[in-house]
């Protein structure tokens, strides 16, 4: 410790050093992060498609088709796996095509299961598994999830 008029409690060269280091090894850390979010996003993204790869496959036979009496243990299925607060009509009949339903749609391109998948989501409110969150809008239907 030097004591002048002041008090100083550190060396200046040292501190310079020891900034430098945390500052160098936070770059570090940072590039290794934004390396692994990006390694992540390539997977899923691969996964993706290959998940649209083999939906595509399926719906080509016809008697692989993912069925109207199925679409409850799909969905459920979709609630758990995904992990879901807020799920949308729109994005569960797309993933009941991803996963072999019909992909048939109507010229505004929602898909013509839309209306099975509406009943289906309505018999799970009324089971208080989800909760009807929001009408309307172009985005139709949102269901809060309650409990799984």
């Amino acid at each position: 410790m030097l004591t002048t008029q002041t008090l100083q409690l550190s060396d200046p060269k040292i501190e310079m050093q020891l900034r430098d280091s945390f500052l160098q090894e936070l770059k570090q850390k940072k590039n290794e992060y934004i390396a692994k979010q990006k390694e992540i996003a390539d997977a899923n993204r691969a996964e993706l498609l290959n998940k649209r790869y083999d939906s595509s496959k399926r719906q080509v036979s016809s008697k692989n088709l993912l069925t109207k009496s199925h679409f409850r243990t799909a969905i459920l299925e979709y609630i758990k796996t995904g992990r879901l607060r807020l799920i949308n009509a729109d994005d569960v009949a797309e993933y009941l095509v991803l996963n072999g339903a019909s992909n048939k749609s109507y010229n505004t391109g929602r898909y013509k299961i839309y209306s099975d998948v509406c009943v289906c989501l309505d018999q799970l409110a009324e089971e208080n598994v989800i909760e009807l969150s929001s009408t309307g809008g172009q985005r139709d239907r949102t269901y809060a999830v309650k409990t799984i």
